[in-house]
């Protein structure tokens, strides 16, 4: 297949969110510079992730695991989702949020922790997105629009909501720093493991397999409404922010 038409069906999901996050700003729209480098922030962390992992299989990590944990147990499914991906996946997205748009003037307005950290997110989902589709194909990608493209940007807007409420509610600061990355990682976690055994079972346990794809789609549900009300939610203390600093303006 052309690589053309794959290379745009990796990219044009996580794209299209990233637009859709953009219009919902109602307010002071964010500078492309700030915008593009929170994306390719979400690139970049792709190579120390890689470079992580070809570490542990360099040093025979990946090899003791397996002689040593059953491959056809829950327990080598917990400990890919959420030693090998989530908890290093979200460390580094947290990472380049604090370092790349943390103290950014433009991080001026709740609802842009949601927006930046949403755009690192998407960063990295589209350059794995990338190479998923050209190893796999378009069916993949396909599968990925509504399944792990979809859930990294709900993984971002979660670690945004907090950085948001760290930024400007100072009194729970550090808790919503804490939470910033603990939230996350459950809800990445939880994510791949549901996928992991979905994998590892196959439709061979008819019963726990039915259990575990009704599970991934109430999770994605799920995630979705707390992602939409979340965005709201962050709005709405923005424009009650913005009538507070009119009516100040006003009196003066």
């Amino acid at each position: 297949m052309n690589y053309i038409y794959l290379f745009f069906a990796a990219v044009i999901p996580p794209l299209l969110i990233g637009l859709y996050l953009y219009y919902r700003d109602k307010y002071t729209k964010e500078p492309l510079k700030l915008i593009l480098r929170s994306f390719f922030l979400g690139w970049l962390i792709v190579l120390p992730i890689l470079g992580i992992h070809y570490f542990l299989d360099w040093t025979g990590s990946y090899a003791w695991i397996d002689n040593n944990i059953n491959t056809d147990s829950i327990w080598k499914s917990l400990i890919e989702s959420f030693i090998m991906a989530s908890i290093l996946e979200e460390g580094f997205k947290y990472f380049a949020f604090k370092k790349g748009i943390w103290k950014s003037r433009y991080f001026d307005e709740f609802y842009d922790g949601i927006f930046y950290a949403a755009l690192i997110s998407l960063g990295f989902a589209t350059l794995e997105n990338i190479f998923y589709v050209f190893d796999y194909g378009i069916e993949t990608g396909l599968t990925r629009a509504v399944t792990a493209i979809p859930a990294h940007a709900f993984f971002g807007i979660t670690m945004g909501f907090y950085f948001g409420l760290a930024k400007f509610k100072l009194r729970n600061r550090r808790k919503n720093l804490i939470l910033a990355f603990v939230v996350p990682v459950i809800l990445h976690g939880l994510y791949d493991l549901i996928v992991f055994e979905i994998a590892r079972l196959s439709a061979e346990d008819s019963i726990l397999f039915d259990l575990l794809a009704v599970s991934f789609w109430v999770l994605m549900i799920g995630m979705l409404l707390w992602s939409l009300r979340r965005i709201k939610r962050l709005l709405k203390r923005d424009a009650n922010e913005i009538e507070i600093n009119l009516g100040e303006n006003s009196v003066h």
